[in-house]
């Protein structure tokens, strides 16, 4: 799948990407090609993104966002719709 520039907009705002850079457009763009849909490559992101975060250094503690990120892909998780063979 080829994205447009508003497609590409519309994937960096929801994943946050302006407060919390993790990819470049060419990798989105890349990641898209093995995706049929907008959800798909939005939850594929979005899991990559969910790493853990947690940072402890001399005291300072910077917070794990990974859950966050986590149920944020539930929401574009792909549904198996295929019919059970038996």
């Amino acid at each position: 799948m080829t994205l447009t520039n508003e497609q590409l907009t519309q994937i960096k705002f929801i994943l946050r990407e302006e407060d919390m850079p993790m990819f470049s457009d060419e990798q989105i763009q890349a990641y898209s090609t093995s995706c049929k849909t907008l959800d798909e490559l939005l939850y594929d992101l979005l899991l990559l993104k969910s790493e853990n975060t947690a940072m402890n250094i001399s005291g300072l503690t910077i917070e794990d966002t990974s859950s966050y990120f986590r149920r944020l892909a539930q929401t574009y998780r792909p549904h198996n719709t295929g019919n059970l063979g038996g």
